[in-house]
């Protein structure tokens, strides 16, 4: 379910915005060959495009079951476990595919981590949350 940007609150729909933007990004970003090596692109890619989709189903599966169920916070500290995982992942991919300094430059890579720890800090929050 996507959301218009002025209709999105602080809540869980904007922690799901926020990772399907997040997942699109990251698609995008491991399928450009100017950006990861095409020799380098399937072993480190592969998995960083598993795990940002991860994230995503884990926060849909947490937004479908009640708030009352214990199942629910489990698959939110997942989703912020992965989080992690991604981006030791990503960090990884750009040491490597970035030695050659012309694949991907600092800020855009700064600026997709960022992404990543924005996404993290509302989970976070959403986690948290009274109303998680």
């Amino acid at each position: 379910m996507s959301v218009y940007k002025s209709k999105q609150g602080n809540g869980k729909l904007r922690v799901q915005t926020k990772a399907y933007d997040l997942a699109s990004h990251t698609h995008h970003i491991c399928s450009n060959e100017r950006v990861f090596l095409k020799r380098n692109r399937w072993c480190s890619t592969a998995k960083i495009v598993g795990v940002v989709d991860e994230i995503a189903i884990n926060i849909d599966i947490a937004n479908s079951m009640r708030i009352e169920n214990p199942k629910r916070k489990d698959y939110q500290n997942l989703a912020i476990v992965k989080s992690i995982e991604l981006e030791a992942l990503m960090e990884i991919a750009y040491r490597d595919n970035n030695r050659d300094k012309k694949s991907l430059d600092d800020d855009k890579f700064n600026h997709w981590i960022g992404l990543v720890l924005e996404l993290r800090g509302l989970l976070i929050a959403w986690r948290d949350s009274p109303q998680r």
